[in-house]
């Protein structure tokens, strides 16, 4: 029972490092308690760049900065690795008998057995391809010292049951980065800009303007920003611009095709025509979150929670099987 308790907390702490990054520091030192480990290290590369997109670690720091700045280069068999089934755990000697006959006599030969591995008496690990793109791969290493008894069937088994938990963390952690970094890209663009943009939503509420738009709302000759709304002074142009958005909010198509609708008569009685002129560019509404990220979140809520509820090894078995199943019969 202990052991369900133990795991079942780790799976929680492993959907917490999804909108919380920061906490896999601290998640990979419950894994490395757990099955009495010295370190961990989590990483996610880019496979047509060859740059890490996401890494973390934990452990001694003297211990393991010389293996991510020095060593990691130097591991042997990268492309058995990458044979590997996701969620399916391994083991050095594994990964070594994989390789073939020589698959010791080259482990050994390397800097990073005679430098690091052997110095430091690392013994063996507990490994777990965790993601598998065409431009991605993301691993996670736990290692063991050789004051701990060797690694038995049972435990891999035990880290098996939190393989798919972790695998699925990892990639909808690595689906929000992604999101978050297109917004930063988004944003300066936004920002560099020698227009003002402001960001309404459908009541006109103001959730973004860039430097120059802020510019303009300080001014108050054009537009005011009362309680956090946008309000142009021409009450024409508000009009206008304020059916647009709200047009455009049902239908970004429809917006399209009709624009502002403002017209020559209000660019007349607009106090300063030049100033709309350069442009007040209004985004009809926020960037929206794709979906799949939200049935993502879903099924994290759902599961991660039914699992933390129950606290039943047999859930915790069958579940990564069910998903599967409901993905393949969606699908």
């Amino acid at each position: 029972m202990d052991d369900i308790r133990q795991l079942s907390s780790i799976i929680g702490d492993l959907y917490d490092c999804v909108p919380d990054p920061a906490r896999w520091q601290q998640t990979l030192q419950s894994l490395c308690d757990r099955f009495d480990c010295v370190m961990a290290t989590l990483a996610v590369l880019d496979a047509n760049t060859n740059q890490s997109r996401f890494g973390a670690w934990c452990g001694d720091p003297e211990l393991v900065m010389p293996l991510i700045t020095k060593y990691a280069a130097d591991m042997p068999f990268y492309g058995v690795l990458h044979k590997t089934e996701i969620d399916v755990p391994h083991t050095i000697e594994s990964i070594a008998d994989s390789y073939g006959p020589d698959g010791w006599e080259v482990y050994r030969s390397t800097r990073l057995y005679q430098e690091w591995i052997e110095p430091n008496g690392i013994e063996s690990n507990f490994g777990l391809t965790v993601m598998k793109q065409d431009n991605r791969f993301g691993a996670l290493n736990v290692v063991t010292h050789k004051s701990r008894f060797p690694i038995i069937q049972q435990e891999l088994d035990q880290f098996g049951l939190l393989a798919p938990h972790i695998s699925r963390a990892v990639t909808v952690g690595d689906l929000f980065e992604t999101e978050q970094r297109d917004a930063h890209v988004f944003q300066e663009v936004i920002d560099s800009l020698n227009f003002a943009v402001l960001i309404v939503g459908a009541d006109m509420k103001l959730h973004y303007a860039n430097p120059m738009a802020e510019t303009l709302l300080r001014d108050g000759s054009a537009v005011k920003n009362p309680a956090n709304s946008v309000a142009f002074k021409n009450p024409l142009a508000h009009i206008a611009i304020s059916n647009a958005v709200a047009t455009g909010e049902r239908d970004e198509r429809q917006r399209r095709r009709h624009g502002f609708g403002l017209g020559e008569a209000v660019s007349d009685r607009w106090p300063d025509p030049e100033a709309l002129e350069r442009g007040l560019a209004v985004a009809a509404r926020r960037r929206r979150v794709d979906p799949m990220l939200w049935v993502s979140l879903a099924v994290i809520v759902v599961f991660g929670g039914a699992t933390l509820f129950l606290q039943d090894e047999n859930f915790i078995k069958w579940k990564p099987t069910v998903l599967y199943w409901l993905f393949g019969a969606v699908l």
